[in-house]
């Protein structure tokens, strides 16, 4: 049987608090072992990096956006992890601007949106369009924060495994 395929999945995400930075690395994690043991039939498919800056970084280039755009641009899809910050930064466009067609058009369907802290709603009107989670998962969870801070752990590794599915679904596609 021949080796599954190899797809990179690119974690975009601005930097926060110190708090809401652990609650990230934490979800950042469970979501990288929910990829790594993947059912059966998507594990004869595919094989999936996740590509998240904290842990794929490595300090042999001076700039952070000469490891972080090609790391984007050899990616398959895109996880934005959205918040107030997130708009406003640059380096987050630029990592977003990765996943345009040639015409420039961003590729929703590319592309699995978080909304981790802030209002949806007060965000970039191109990026946020189209599904973002938790809140179109479970309504009673606006952000990731609420999940992570509100929700028990039942409600998180449920929320994991729907997020690994829309990620295998963008793979597919």
């Amino acid at each position: 049987m021949a080796a599954p395929d190899s797809h990179r999945v690119f974690a975009s995400h601005a930097w926060e608090s110190r708090a809401t930075e652990a609650m990230v690395d934490d979800f950042i994690a469970k979501l990288r072992l929910k990829l790594m043991n993947l059912p059966a039939w998507p594990q004869r498919v595919y094989r999936v990096e996740l590509w998240f800056d904290r842990n794929d970084l490595n300090g042999r280039s001076g700039r952070f956006d000469d490891q972080t755009v090609p790391a984007a641009k050899a990616s398959k899809a895109l996880l934005m992890l959205m918040s107030d910050k997130y708009h406003q930064s640059d380096a987050c466009r630029v990592e977003a601007d990765c996943f345009r067609d040639p015409s420039g058009a961003f590729q929703h369907k590319r592309t699995v949106k978080i909304q981790v802290s802030g209002r949806r709603q007060d965000g970039d009107p191109e990026m946020v369009q189209g599904p973002v989670f938790p809140e179109m998962w479970n309504p009673k969870y606006p952000t990731l924060l609420a999940l992570w801070s509100k929700g028990d752990l039942s409600d998180q590794d449920v929320f994991l495994m729907r997020i690994r599915d829309e990620l295998l679904a963008v793979l597919d596609a």
